[in-house]
């Protein structure tokens, strides 16, 4: 249950850092925008540990990328073990090694932004708003890319139980771990009760609102030259999902892909 809630706390990491650098290069308030994520579909544990070292420039030490790197040696031997091909997963051990190769293997795992920043041609910073902020309506860019984020978490969500459950494990007692650990997430609470039975899917948002929503985004990435393995492996499984006859179904049914 460890290694499985650190794969999707690895996920749910590395896609905030590919987020955020999508919208420092935007020109958005980066703050603002934490601030959305948040108070959005895409809150997670992660988001609320490794935003205000970021946004603060403060890279206190608590973990090595090459920690993260040494788990994901140890998930090799368990996806082999179970046959499962794990595109996200996948994207995420490359992720890291990434990192370590621009020399941050001995950098704490949020500094691994360090990596996408200079691609991007920008630096990831700005005011930590207090949670209770008061803010204007923000909209367009921000909720797409909270939305984005969710998305990714989801399928992040969905490899840690196809793999559970391919090992012949306790989903249940995963799910209950990795909701009160470092994997913890709001999408993980709503899609994990609806893979376990335990709650119908919402109807929204349906598969073909997160391709939709992709789309635009990756475009931009793409012409800009940015790093976004993580998304575009994302992307990929909702546009199968979409080309399976799920597009207008709620997201949690694109869960059928992996059984």
């Amino acid at each position: 249950a460890k290694l499985l809630n650190n794969m999707v706390k690895d996920i749910n990491q590395l896609g905030v850092l590919e987020t955020f650098v999508l919208g420092a290069k935007q020109g958005l308030d980066c703050g603002l925008l934490f601030h959305v994520m948040r108070k959005g579909a895409s809150v997670s544990r992660q988001l609320e540990r490794i935003l205000p070292k970021i946004l603060d420039r403060s890279f206190e030490q608590t973990s090595y990328v090459s920690t993260n790197i040494k788990d994901q040696g140890l998930m090799e031997w368990m996806i082999g073990q179970a046959g499962l091909e794990l595109p996200l997963r996948n994207a995420a051990r490359d992720s890291w090694m990434y990192a370590a190769e621009q020399g941050l293997a001995d950098a704490d795992p949020p500094e691994a932004i360090k990596a996408l920043e200079p691609i991007a041609g920008i630096e990831v910073a700005g005011e930590l708003l207090p949670s209770d902020a008061d803010v204007p309506p923000h909209g367009g860019a921000y909720d797409a890319l909270d939305r984005m984020t969710a998305a990714m978490y989801e399928v992040g969500v969905f490899e840690a139980f196809a793999l559970t459950t391919k090992l012949g494990m306790d989903a249940q007692a995963m799910y209950e771990v990795m909701r009160t650990a470092s994997g913890a997430s709001a999408r993980l609470e709503r899609i994990g009760r609806v893979i376990l039975g335990g709650a119908s899917g919402d109807p929204e948002p349906s598969v073909n609102d997160y391709v939709s929503c992709y789309e635009p985004l990756l475009a931009e990435a793409r012409r800009d030259g940015l790093r976004m393995p993580l998304h575009e492996a994302s992307a990929s499984l909702w546009r199968r999902a979409g080309g399976q006859g799920l597009g207008s179904g709620p997201s949690s049914a694109a869960y059928a892909l992996y059984a």
